[in-house]
């Protein structure tokens, strides 16, 4: 029975093919997967290199409504003191009072606006990136990769990637410029899972 079970599941995952239409998807509340999310920052050192880190705690929901995508509303937070860069010691540092503040302000906050669509999984959406009590506004670029039931839980899963670039000064964080660029370029990619009790489907 395992075996049969355990075939039945590497068919499903060999055969999945997530829908790229919106209309695929139930409308209602999803919350972020914090296992198959990530958002990745980088930054100019000194012209020699691009340096980069990552923070691996984001929570997160999305109101979706799929007849009219626009109208969908997304609320992120992301944990500062899950940075890390792979250098202990500029961990640290990063973490202290005259950058991200780590344990006196721990989340960076990012609420959707309006969102546009540029086409048929593409699109924009604004909203405003709070950090250390500072608000400043973020555009990002979001391709929507699709959307249909995980072939391993069963459960419904949309899966976006998004771009954008925000400087770092304006939000309290422009120590060591400009040896290091103020110009961080975001990378996100990110699951969001169905949660079918906290429907209604607008926000």
């Amino acid at each position: 029975m395992l075996a049969a079970l355990t075939g039945c599941t590497a068919v499903r995952v060999i055969t999945h093919s997530p829908d790229p239409s919106a209309q695929a998807a139930p409308a209602g509340v999803y919350r972020i997967d914090p296992d198959h999310t990530a958002v990745l920052w980088a930054v100019d050192h000194l012209g020699y290199s691009v340096f980069r880190g990552r923070f691996d705690t984001v929570t997160g929901r999305l109101t979706f409504d799929p007849q009219d995508p626009a109208k969908s509303r997304l609320a992120v937070a992301v944990d500062t003191l899950s940075l890390h860069t792979g250098v202990p010691a500029l961990d640290a540092q990063l973490h202290a009072p005259d950058l991200f503040d780590s344990q006196a302000h721990p989340l960076i906050r990012f609420d959707s606006g309006d969102i546009t669509l540029t086409g048929p999984t593409a699109g924009t959406v604004d909203g405003m990136l709070t950090l250390k009590g500072r608000s400043h506004p973020l555009r990002l670029h979001v391709t929507f990769n699709g959307a249909a039931p995980n072939p391993i839980s069963g459960a419904q899963t949309l899966g976006f990637s998004a771009t954008g670039t925000v400087r770092r000064s304006r939000l309290g964080l422009g120590r060591w410029r400009p040896a290091v660029g103020d110009t961080v370029h975001l990378t996100i990619d990110a699951e969001l899972i169905y949660q079918p009790a906290a429907s209604p489907a607008r926000p």
